[in-house]
């Protein structure tokens, strides 16, 4: 009983970071390409 708890426990806590790992992964994309374009941005003008 204790093992499979661990087993369910271990696999959310995968999944939890998974999704935490998710969030950042797009956030960082997003805060790239947002510098990027502030600095063609700048550049044009």
């Amino acid at each position: 009983m204790l093992f499979k708890e661990k087993k369910v426990v271990s696999k959310l806590i995968f999944k939890t970071y998974k999704y935490v790992f998710f969030v950042f992964f797009i956030s960082f994309i997003d805060f790239c390409f947002g510098t990027t374009l502030f600095y063609f941005t700048i550049k044009l003008k």
